[in-house]
């Protein structure tokens, strides 16, 4: 049989829920492609019902199982070199979304430009319980929201001259670019060429401090594609799964000092310095703003020692990280202001046991309310948010779900608590007061008022 085209290829370790939506995804998506894509699986020796959900699928995907549980790098390499046996690969997480039409749109990439080796993929970010939900009830097309972002603002197919132009592109991070190992479809070639070259670890919770743990896609590909042309789908092709990383308290480690590590690697490759000065141009205002977040919030992440020691000197002579980390450390400070003083505002109001509190805004102002809501948290009965994949996901410290705002007529609330920035306040009072009842309050960081 001759080799596919495409090999989308999907690593996978004791998910068997979230490998058991892509794949039904997939299937849908492949009906019609006949035999330029194969689908191929790696199970690193999953403990849970993985071997079950791979099963049911066996009638037209490749799988293989390991042994024994090995690093990710190393069941990434099986999964690329020894199970693939396309002429190019796509590496998927088993927690992303895989758009709807987006292999299609990839295909086409590579039937157009068959001289490139490599196509990246343009990419958001998606809850991983939005993104079942997506999925299930959505065909796998999330909706068309203004306010979602993406890694890139250009929309258009574009063939550049070099991969270094994408470093160029529109966008509020091109420090990530090369983070994910979604964001392209490579020529299968460079896994084979690239892979005696790399000497991976058995990490698995993210602590490893290796490069070739933390962005082995990154070191396989940039180097040997320096200076060459390659293709671009502006069109998003995938949502980034998050919110299931095992290595979550880890993720600003990795974003830290694993990009500051991959950064200085190719400064020895012949990765143009226009593309490369890009990278570490975003790095240093990327690198400002989550390191004020490690400060802020030890609890919620691991490494800021490993940070400290190895990333800060090296950083600690660039302005723009003093800027982005008195900017974000600023805004953090705002945040908990506003969040402390509602919450002081509505204990002070002397509500009877039985009031019913709402909160609209979960993120952000609305998240730090609930935090430091504490004792008081029981009268909170209602929280919703405008997105729409963060809709029937838990509410942090509570034991409620989250609801689409159009539920709010039917909650019945004595208080609506607003969790959202200064900006939208009178937008969204204006909305709530026509789904309130007369004699209600709405809290916000612009004072209380009566409907």
């Amino acid at each position: 049989m001759p080799s596919p085209l495409l090999s989308i290829c999907i690593p996978t370790l004791n998910r068997a829920d979230l490998l058991a939506d892509m794949l039904a995804s997939l299937r849908l998506e492949l009906a019609s492609l006949a035999d330029r894509v194969e689908v191929v699986v790696s199970d690193n020796a999953s403990v849970d019902a993985t071997c079950e959900v791979l099963r049911c699928h066996q009638d037209w995907i490749t799988w293989g199982r390991n042994e024994s549980t090995v690093g990710f790098t190393k069941n990434l390499l099986k999964v690329t070199c020894d199970l693939a046996t396309g002429r190019f690969v796509w590496l998927v997480g088993d927690d992303d979304l895989v758009i709807r039409g987006a292999v299609a749109r990839v295909l086409q990439s590579l039937e157009d430009n068959p001289d490139l080796d490599y196509h990246y993929l343009n990419f958001g970010w998606v809850d991983v319980q939005g993104r079942a939900e997506i999925i299930r009830t959505m065909n796998s097309t999330p909706p068309r929201d203004p306010r979602r972002r993406f890694q890139c603002d250009e929309m258009r197919t574009l063939r550049l001259d070099r991969l270094e132009d994408l470093a160029l592109l529109p966008g509020k991070n091109p420090s990530a670019l090369f983070s994910g190992i979604f964001c392209f479809a490579a020529r299968r070639e460079l896994f084979l060429a690239a892979r005696p070259k790399l000497h991976p670890s058995d990490s698995l919770d993210g602590s490893s401090e290796l490069a070739d743990d933390c962005f082995p896609h990154a070191m396989i590909t940039l180097p040997a594609l320096a200076g060459q042309p390659v293709a671009y789908i502006g069109e998003p092709c995938m949502l980034q799964g998050i919110n299931a990383w095992e290595w979550g308290r880890y993720a600003y480690k990795n974003m830290l000092f694993g990009t500051h590590q991959l950064f200085t690697w190719l400064e020895g490759t012949p990765l143009a310095k226009d593309g490369l000065n890009a990278l570490w141009a975003s790095y240093f205002d990327m690198a400002g703003r989550l390191y004020a977040r490690m400060l802020r919030f030890p609890d919620d992440h691991d490494g800021e020692p490993l940070v400290r020691q190895k990333v800060l000197p090296r950083v600690a002579d660039q302005p723009p990280f003093w800027s982005a980390f008195l900017e974000e450390d600023r805004m953090i400070i705002e945040c908990d202001h506003d969040a402390r003083g509602m919450v002081e505002t509505l204990r002070s109001m002397g509500l009877p046991g039985k009031a019913r509190v709402g909160l609209w805004g979960i993120q952000g102002r609305g998240h730090r309310f609930v935090f430091f809501l504490e004792s008081d948290r029981p009268q909170l009965i209602w929280a919703a948010d405008r997105e729409p994949t963060l809709h029937d996901r838990p509410l942090d410290w509570t034991d409620l779900t989250i609801s689409p705002p159009s539920t709010l007529a039917e909650a019945g609330l004595d208080v609506l608590v607003l969790g959202v920035r200064r900006e939208f306040v009178p937008e969204v009072v204006a909305h709530a007061k026509g789904l309130l009842r007369p004699g209600s309050r709405i809290l916000s960081v612009l004072g209380l008022e009566t409907v």
